[in-house]
């Protein structure tokens, strides 16, 4: 949680996305071991910055932010069907969940953001503006990390951990993803970066060899080109 904490930045949350993906697949009987372990890791942020943002912001920052994402994917686990069969994700399921926890995350920094002291030649909070780039960086943190998260433990299911290495050399979809995916993305990067007017076009057009690698091989192509996707549409900003 701290190393994921350290590279927080607002567009692109990847420790949203470790916490949801623990909470995924971790049995129900650890997760008070989840909540103990980040209360301690965020203590030591509210001892540093006490002085600076306030007793306000010092207590509520102890309170675990995995807390917000349990209901939901308890929803997803138990009510919603994210898991249909042992080899397959629900993928209506694990987007609607990602949705619901970005926003949930994003509320708890509005909480934050409410309780700190800032200083006062800071000038005035443009809530909107800040609450966007997180829900934002929440999201692609999500979508980052869950799904190739839950295709690797899918896989290793399946064949077995031991066999896993071989299985993914040998993969139709790796091979595409290594030869044709990561090509394309890294061009539509260069593009982007190359010309000033063509970035948005080239965000956009990322998402195509996802949905390419979707209607290949499921929601397995779905899972690596949606990865694929969130890093180099992060590339760009």
């Amino acid at each position: 949680t701290s190393l994921f904490r350290a590279m927080i930045i607002p567009h692109w949350v990847l420790l949203c996305g470790f916490h949801l993906s623990v909470l995924l697949l971790v049995r129900y009987r650890y997760w008070p071991a989840l909540l103990v372990g980040e209360a301690a890791s965020l203590a030591h942020l509210s001892y540093a910055h006490f002085d600076a943002l306030g007793p306000a912001w010092a207590i509520l920052n102890l309170k675990p932010s995995i807390l917000f994402l349990m209901p939901i994917a308890y929803l997803c686990r138990e009510k919603w069907r994210l898991f249909p069969a042992k080899d397959s994700v629900n993928i209506g399921t694990l987007l609607a969940g990602s949705l619901l926890a970005a926003a949930a995350m994003t509320l708890n920094i509005l909480l934050l953001l409410l309780t700190a002291k800032l200083p006062p030649d800071y000038g005035p909070m443009h809530y909107g503006q800040v609450l966007s780039h997180w829900a934002l960086g929440n999201y692609l943190g999500i979508l980052t990390v869950v799904p190739i998260v839950l295709a690797v433990n899918q896989s290793a299911r399946r064949y077995g951990w031991h066999a896993l290495p071989i299985k993914t050399i040998e993969s139709r979809l790796v091979l595409e993803g290594t030869f044709l995916l990561i090509p394309a993305m890294l061009l539509l990067i260069w593009a982007g970066h190359a010309i000033s007017q063509a970035r948005e076009i080239a965000q956009m057009a990322m998402f195509m060899p996802m949905v390419w690698l979707a209607l290949r091989h499921g929601w397995m192509g779905a899972a690596i080109g949606g990865t694929a996707a969130s890093f180099a549409v992060i590339a760009l900003m």
